[in-house]
């Protein structure tokens, strides 16, 4: 799921916010005219399969604590 946000914020670099949850935590957000960040946290959230993947896609970009408004 999360190489296919990735792909759509590439192909529609234009368009607004965009945040991705898990149920629980904003896991990756993009806001228009910032980067795409990830949750700092949100590794807890996920399931021990996710982790090489995950750690592999987030080499490239911005990792820290997003607001957590539904918490």
């Amino acid at each position: 799921m999360i190489r296919a946000i990735l792909a759509f914020f590439h192909d529609r670099p234009e368009d607004g916010a965009t945040l991705a949850h898990n149920g629980e935590r904003i896991i990756l957000q993009r806001l228009k005219g910032q980067p795409v960040m990830f949750d700092s946290e949100g590794k807890e959230y996920a399931t021990p399969a996710d982790d090489p993947e995950l750690d592999r896609i987030q080499e490239s970009y911005l990792v820290t604590p997003l607001p957590q408004p539904y918490l």
